[in-house]
């Protein structure tokens, strides 16, 4: 019997090899960011060379709101010491300028899910690296019911999916409810995207978040706004602590 399974995973991998090669010669795959060939590589988005510029674990980041840079502060940055949040902490996986923000366009605008993949991993071990949070649940960002309808797909959610796989615990869908469709967000202010995603979101069922350590999830994060946000409705529901995480920080 194990001899028979060996022989079929064999058979698997060759045939996935053959298919590979087959793929390779009608669509050549190349680096979604600095166009490399990536020929017989198993990774189908960006070259290795591309993948070094995003860290395993991040450092130098803040860890109210998980922007960039060496700062004087162990606690906070210039950019969010006089604000406000709903989480306890941020974390992100990659900068949103680069090949991080490459992988988030490949996964949203060219709709190909299978970025997902590989981004979960990353932010993961991002999460992973925050030993005091000890993630229970994980709860993506929501989109308005219409927005999802246009999409096809919420691309938090795709992430969010694999990321609870990854850490052994339950993924909470349809709970957290964007109840307003909200204008988009890139020409406003950080006060105005505030304004603009407060009262956006609420929960349908507190007591599956009551006392839980939760993990939100998001694509990309700029302001945090949205992020806290969600992890307002979140706390109000009860939950424990909120680590906010996204997977490219802007």
């Amino acid at each position: 019997m194990a001899g028979d399974m060996k022989t079929r995973d064999a058979t698997a991998s060759i045939i996935r090899t053959i298919a590979g090669g087959l793929l390779d010669l009608v669509y050549p795959r190349h680096c979604a960011d600095c166009g490399v060939s990536l020929h017989q590589t198993s990774d189908l988005f960006l070259c290795a060379s591309c993948w070094s510029l995003i860290p395993d674990v991040p450092e130098d980041a803040c860890p109210r709101c998980a922007r960039r840079g060496r700062f004087s502060r162990a606690d906070s940055c210039p950019f969010c010491e006089k604000r406000s949040f709903g989480f306890d902490a941020a974390v992100a996986a990659a900068a949103y300028d680069g090949p991080g923000g490459v992988l988030v366009h490949v996964l949203k605008a060219e709709r190909r899910s299978r970025a997902a993949e590989p981004m979960a991993e990353r932010l993961c071990r991002t999460v992973e690296a925050q030993g005091a949070f000890q993630p229970q649940l994980v709860v993506p960002v929501p989109l308005h019911r219409t927005r999802r309808s246009e999409r096809g797909f919420n691309q938090s959610e795709l992430i969010a999916q694999r990321m609870a796989r990854r850490l052994d615990v339950g993924i909470s869908k349809g709970n957290l409810v964007r109840i307003r469709r909200t204008p988009d967000q890139k020409r406003l202010s950080v006060t105005q995207r505030e304004e603009n995603v407060k009262g956006a979101f609420a929960v349908r069922r507190p007591a599956e978040f009551a006392g839980k350590e939760i993990v939100v999830v998001d694509d990309v994060m700029t302001s945090g706004a949205t992020l806290s946000e969600c992890a307002r409705m979140l706390k109000r529901a009860g939950a424990a602590r909120v680590l906010a995480a996204a997977f490219a920080r802007a």
